[in-house]
């Protein structure tokens, strides 16, 4: 971005393009902010990252608990076959 706005002959386009384009670069300055529990500012990278990582920790708590279910019920099921003997 910061490339073609250097090297663009903006004083050549249109009056409505280069009050777009000028508008363009202004807002691509200052980086997107979200507010956390409105005190905190974070950037969507941030968001980005803190997300994937809430997700990737729910999946690997899930199968944690997947095993521990499928070991009970091989431990139920091998209780009730020493039952019958």
């Amino acid at each position: 971005m910061s490339l073609t706005t250097r090297t663009l002959k903006w004083y050549r386009l249109e009056d409505a393009t280069a009050r777009a384009l000028i508008l363009l670069i202004t807002i691509s300055e200052n980086p997107l902010k979200l507010k956390a529990g409105n005190f905190i500012d974070i950037s969507l990278r941030t968001f980005g990252n803190v997300s994937n990582t809430a997700i990737l920790l729910n999946l690997f708590n899930n199968k944690i608990n997947i095993m521990k279910m499928i070991s009970e019920a091989r431990k139920s099921v091998s209780n009730k076959d020493m039952h019958l003997f």
